[in-house]
């Protein structure tokens, strides 16, 4: 599969709020900073917070020869729906975000700066640990369930 024809579906809808960017449907919410990592992952039904408190995860990083890279700065076009990760080489990654009424789907539409050999959609840490899937990249508990699908 070419790099760049991978995508990732997340279910979700987008609210920006300040430097951060806040995906969101009826029961969820997804924190993003200013960096592009995730800050939050929240069952707005239940009010409970699932990513654990003090950390981040990338949305998405890169390796350019082998050496893993991740995005220090995240901007987003709401006319375009278009997500930019600019990564410490000054690398840009541009996602096209498609928002449907049950999920987003971010679609990696173009690298400009290098040729990475790999690109990495999460891993996205959770506080979730009833199941956990190893083939799809779910984890769920009796009332939540959060994961992503290459």
């Amino acid at each position: 599969m070419d790099i760049l024809s991978q995508s990732a579906t997340l279910i979700l809808a987008f609210c920006i709020s300040g430097k951060h960017l806040n995906f969101e449907t009826d029961n969820l919410l997804i924190g993003l900073n200013e960096k592009g990592y995730i800050e939050s992952i929240n069952d707005l039904s239940q009010k409970k917070e699932y990513f654990p408190e003090g950390q981040t995860a990338p949305l998405l990083s890169i390796a350019i020869d082998n050496a893993i890279e991740i995005p220090k700065m995240m901007s987003y076009d709401n006319t375009s729906k278009q997500l930019r990760l600019t990564y410490k080489t000054d690398v840009v990654a541009t996602i096209q975000v498609d928002i449907k009424p049950t999920h987003i789907n971010f679609e990696l539409k173009s690298i400009k700066g290098a040729n990475p050999n790999m690109v990495m959609w999460g891993q996205y840490p959770t506080t979730i640990s009833q199941t956990v899937g190893e083939v799809v990249g779910v984890v769920r508990d009796d009332k939540f369930a959060f994961g992503i699908q290459h």
